[in-house]
């Protein structure tokens, strides 16, 4: 009878985290935190990441960025990086990248969801649960620009000779009176 060799793999297990803001504006660039630890036993060698990137969001960039291919700049896609060696449990060996995105303007839906996973490739993961890290974020869909001006000949546009009001504070609020957006005049500069 014939035997076939076996080759034992290591048992890891990467897990993931996925921080970004609790709020963001429609049309900003904003980051995701994205964190891998392993928390071994053993240590992981040439474990990747990806990341792909919801719709209504580009690619801006990515810390670090060696080991990773992505979009390009302005573009959608899927970003994956190679995390190198992550030493089983070792307080601060973990794979940190901060993924720095375009939302677009306009942007319907409330929020915007993104997930990064990371995948052994050399061990078994004992814990695959906790491969995917996720955040969501609350899209602000208002803002306040432009100026408070005097209205002279009342049509909505500000003509010459109709001065900006300095000192005046605006407010944007949702449905439930929660404030969405700010902007404090303090004089006109045009």
């Amino acid at each position: 009878s014939e035997t076939e060799p076996t080759t034992a793999r290591p048992l890891a297990d990467l897990a993931t985290t996925k921080t970004a803001p609790a709020t963001v504006n429609a049309g900003s660039q904003f980051d995701y935190a994205i964190t891998i630890t392993n928390n071994g036993p053993a240590d992981s060698a040439g474990a990747t990441f990806s990341d792909i990137l919801p719709a209504g969001t580009t690619f801006v960039s990515i810390t670090p960025s060696a080991g990773c291919t992505t979009p390009a700049v302005g573009a959608s896609g899927t970003i994956t990086c190679t995390l190198g060696t992550l030493n089983a449990a070792a307080p601060g060996n973990d794979a940190t990248y901060t993924l720095r995105v375009q939302l677009s303007n306009p942007y319907t839906p409330a929020t915007v969801v993104n997930s990064a996973t990371a995948t052994v490739v050399n061990e078994i993961d004992r814990t695959p649960g906790n491969n995917t890290g996720q955040a969501t974020s609350n899209v602000v869909r208002g803002t306040v620009g432009n100026l408070v001006f005097r209205d002279d000949d009342g049509d909505g546009v500000q003509d010459g000779g109709e001065p900006g009001v300095s000192g005046i504070t605006v407010r944007l609020l949702d449905a439930g009176g929660a404030q969405q957006a700010l902007r404090v005049q303090g004089f006109d500069l045009r």
